[in-house]
């Protein structure tokens, strides 16, 4: 409850529910409702991974701190390397032109 109230988005459907009932928390209601029919789009072991390596590379992309392809050679690298310390068999396609 707390970690909703100062900010963070809950995982749990109960204080969802109850905060949802506040003006300020009106969201919850609809967050909780998709919760039930989500799915996890990288349902992987290196799922959170993966999506911290793209979120943070797609983000300097957009504000201007690397071009668009340097941002997406880096991403392919990290996450082939996040992949081979799993032990997973994986390559790489030639890099962009940057």
């Amino acid at each position: 409850m707390a970690y909703a109230e100062a900010g963070g988005i809950p995982v749990r459907s109960d204080v969802l529910s109850e905060l949802s009932t506040q003006p300020k928390y009106a969201w919850m209601k609809a967050y909780n409702d998709s919760m039930k029919i989500g799915q996890q789009v990288l349902g992987y072991a290196e799922g959170p991974a993966v999506e911290q390596i793209i979120g943070l590379r797609l983000n300097q992309a957009l504000i201007g701190e690397m071009s668009s392809a340097k941002a997406l050679n880096t991403m392919a690298t990290e996450i082939r390397d996040v992949f081979a310390r799993s032990g997973r068999k994986t390559g790489l396609l030639p890099p962009l032109p940057e």
